[in-house]
């Protein structure tokens, strides 16, 4: 998995021009794909209020033009950017579920857990983004906040609907995905680079809120 986060350093190549030059698709995408993991570098860093769109088009050695040939803001591109991470994180979640479908509900979660926490310890700088600034990149990001607890709390629920037939309502997965949040929030702004640790606590939250001691299959 490529990273969703990174700068690139003046002293390394561009993008291929002349002869060996990039068809014009392939320089956008490639373009995107820079300014995507860009931003998600400068707004953990700096903060998506702070983080300009030179800072951006900076850290991924394009220019504005092409910038707002793509994005019509940063919090646009910040928005877009967390989309991408999105799509990692659930992929990764849904392939969990089904090399675990053998096992027990209990121990099903755990290993979901476990691959989510590893994918956000090795993308600190998106969790970042996405538990700090997201929410407050406008109307639109707090949409995409709001869609992407929906999409986790979604997951959970056909984790554990596919174990048992006594699936509390979607409610509680919403409020059980919150709390989840909260953990990473403060860990986040404490400055921790590492999730593995709340392994523990979020299955010892998780056990209860949805009373996995009644659902052990």
């Amino acid at each position: 998995m490529r990273r969703l986060a990174g700068s690139f350093d003046r002293d390394l190549p561009g993008l291929p021009r002349g002869r060996g030059r990039l068809a014009v698709d392939e320089v956008q995408d490639a373009q995107r794909d820079r300014i995507l993991r860009a931003v998600i570098s400068s707004t953990a860093e700096k903060g998506i209020a702070s983080t300009t769109i030179a800072d951006v088009v900076g850290r991924a050695r394009v220019s504005r033009q092409a910038f707002y040939k793509q994005f019509e803001s940063k919090e646009a591109c910040l928005i877009a950017a967390i989309d991408a991470g999105i799509e990692v994180i659930v992929s990764n979640i849904t392939s969990t579920q089904s090399s675990t479908a053998n096992l027990s509900l209990h121990e099903q979660l755990s290993a979901v857990i476990e691959k989510y926490l590893e994918t956000c310890s090795s993308e600190p700088e998106f969790v970042r983004a996405w538990v700090v600034d997201l929410p407050v990149a406008g109307p639109a990001g707090v949409a995409k906040r709001n869609e992407y607890v929906e999409l986790l709390a979604d997951a959970l629920l056909v984790g554990y609907s596919s174990k048992s037939s006594e699936a509390p309502g979607r409610e509680v997965f919403l409020a059980a995905i919150g709390g989840c949040n909260e953990l990473f929030y403060r860990q986040v702004v404490d400055g921790s680079n590492s999730y593995m640790n709340l392994h523990a606590p979020i299955m010892s939250f998780l056990e209860r809120v949805l009373d996995l001691s009644s659902n052990p299959s």
